[in-house]
Formats: structure tokens, sequence, C-alpha cells
């Protein structure tokens, strides 16, 4: 009878940990590995950015009177037209445009025909909000990439096979991912990818393959990737070797970039 209670015991403190302690175990893993640009991200959401800069800033409203004909997206390169030095981008967040356009009489003409004016934040959001969103709003631009050699042929791939859905802005985690270890993709940045992979040529492997030898052969990372919703695709048959050294350049790249 004893050992009877004893082993239902240990079934019932097992049923609680899978129902209360995986959850709570989640939310912690998610809240350790935030950074500057999931939170920029929220804050983008809650100031209402992606209302006229559309879904994740990608897609802009159209804009009838202004020059462009649109609000301008953020990604595809469309901000590097509006930005011509480093602080510009936080001022147009801050202010609605930088002081250097605020002087130019042309700009103000143009900003004045258009439908939707970019709205002024300062004050409306803090200062470390505003420093989140640029740092956001920089990696979803492409402001902050490899210029050239493989690293940035590394970078169009990614962008290409619409990695980044997955693993984040500029790879910076956050996809929620039910059914795995900790809930969510990991990024390519911080002490997930380091756990997860030793090597650039496990990196090959996961690319090629969707997963690395080592794991298969842990039981507990088996259990986990078997039931979790969204699994990493191989890519063997779609790209050539040449260009999976590009993607691991890439990754060296971002991975030697200042801690987020």
């Amino acid at each position: 009878m004893r050992w009877i209670l004893r082993l239902a015991l240990i079934v019932l403190l097992a049923a609680a940990l899978v129902r209360y302690g995986k959850p709570a175990f989640e939310a912690w893993s998610f809240r350790r590995q935030e950074n500057p640009i999931q939170r920029g991200a929220r804050v983008a959401a809650a100031a209402g950015c992606f209302g006229c800069h559309g879904p994740g800033g990608l897609r802009g409203l159209k804009n009838p009177g202004s020059k462009w004909g649109d609000v301008p997206s953020w990604a595809g390169g469309t901000a590097m037209m509006f930005l011509t030095e480093p602080s510009d981008l936080e001022e147009y967040i801050r202010f609605g445009l930088p002081r250097r356009k605020r002087r130019n009489p042309e700009t103000l003409a143009q900003v004045e025909k258009a439908a939707i004016v970019m709205p002024a934040y300062e004050g409306r959001v803090s200062d470390p909000e505003i420093r989140d969103l640029v740092r956001y709003v920089a990696a979803v631009s492409g402001i902050d990439r490899p210029k050239d050699g493989p690293a940035a042929q590394g970078y169009d791939l990614v962008q290409e096979n619409a990695c980044f859905s997955c693993h984040g802005v500029d790879g910076a985690g956050g996809v929620r991912n039910p059914g795995s270890f900790k809930g969510y993709i990991p990024g390519w940045r911080g002490s997930d990818w380091g756990d997860l992979v030793r090597s650039d040529a496990e990196i090959r492997q996961w690319i090629n393959d969707g997963g690395i030898t080592r794991w298969e052969g842990n039981r507990l990372a088996r259990y986990f990737s078997g039931r979790q919703a969204l699994r990493m695709p191989a890519y063997r048959k779609y790209l050539s070797p040449a260009q999976v050294d590009q993607i691991v350049a890439y990754l060296a790249w971002l991975r030697a970039r200042p801690s987020l």
C-alpha cells in the first residue's frame, strides 16, 4: 500500500510539473532572453507604428499627396532613402522629422501636402523605449548589416529564405513555438544559440538537414524535437554548399556584434 501511495504521489507531482512547471519555465526563459529588438517591436505595436507602416513595419499605407505615394516601409532598403545621418532615425521618431529637414522649406511643404503625417513621439514614449524602437527599426530596415563579402551574401540569402520570420528580426529570437523545450525558436545571438550549436560544422548540418547528430542521441532533445509545432526545415536540396558557407559567414558576423 505504501508503495502504491508513493507511486501515486510521484505521478501527481509529475503531472503538476508538466501542468504548471513547464509554462513557468517557458515564461522565465522567454523573459531571460529578451533584448532591445524584441522590446522595440512591442513599443512599435503599442505606439501605433504598425497602423501606418504596416504589420512589422513592412508595408506602409497609401498616403495621398505624399511625394512617395505611401507611408514608407522599414524594409527593403526603403528607409535608406530617408536617412543620411545616424541621428536621423531617432529624430524621425522623436520629432516627426530630423532637425535638418525641418529647416528645409521644400521638405516642410511636401509634408504638408500628405494626408498622413509622421507624428512626434517625444514625451509620448520614454527615452529607453525610443532607444529600443530605434534598434528595432534599424534591424528591420537592414541599416545594421554586413556591407560586402560572404557575410553580406549570407544576409541576402537569409532575407530571401525568410529565416528572420522564425528566428526573429536580425536573428533576435522570440518567435513562439508550442511544444518546444523553452517554448520559442532560439535566436542566433546569446546563450540559447551557444547551448544548441558548438561549431560551424553543426551549423552547416542544421541548415542542410534540419538538425544535428549530437541532438539525435539525446533522448530529451528527441522528445521535444518530435513534439514542437515549428521545425527547422532541411535546405540541402535548395542551397549549394557555397551558399550555406555564406550563411555561416553571416551568422559569425552577427554573433561578433555587440551583445543585444
